[in-house]
């Protein structure tokens, strides 16, 4: 009879982390930014990577952020020949799946739109299957239906994107 030792049911559970990747824009609520990422790490078995835009980073302070925090100068300084890595291909097979949040209504027009013009734009413009989630600024009590207005891209209304990746 074989011992214990050699049998797959009996080795440690090696628990594999679970890989977010958050994207901020310019939005005001990019202000949150260190809270959400601070959420993030107290859920165990995640690890965090941050993606900013240039206009992101007037609403948060980069040692805030105890996490990889990547941006568009980090894309080109990265890459110098054909055989160097490419971050956002890199990031985007590192991430199970990727948050933007706020995604200000000038990427999901880049979005929309298919124009790859930063590092955000390259990880999120090629892949497929989103989820758009409106969210209302805090402070509206009027309760009127937003819908119409975040498919029209109102003023009124900030958006979080999900994009989940699948390897």
């Amino acid at each position: 009879m074989e011992s214990s030792a050699s049998c797959p049911a009996a080795a440690p559970l090696v628990k594999k982390q679970f890989h977010v990747l958050v994207g901020v824009t310019g939005s005001v609520a990019a202000l949150k930014l260190p809270l959400l990422v601070s959420r993030l790490l107290d859920i165990p078995g995640l690890e965090v990577a941050v993606v900013t835009t240039e206009r992101a980073k007037h609403f948060y302070s980069p040692q805030d952020i105890p996490v990889p925090l990547y941006s568009d100068a980090d894309e080109w300084e990265m890459w110098k020949c054909r055989s160097d890595p490419v971050l956002h291909i890199d990031l985007r097979r590192w991430a199970d799946l990727m948050l933007v949040a706020p995604l200000d209504a000038n990427t999901l027009g880049k979005v929309a739109s298919g124009i790859c013009d930063n590092l955000l734009g390259c990880l999120v413009c090629p892949h497929g299957s989103w989820a758009f989630c409106g969210v209302e600024e805090a402070g509206k009590t009027d309760g009127a239906n937003r819908t119409e207005e975040m498919g029209r891209g109102g003023r009124e209304s900030c958006f979080l994107c999900f994009v989940s990746f699948v390897r």
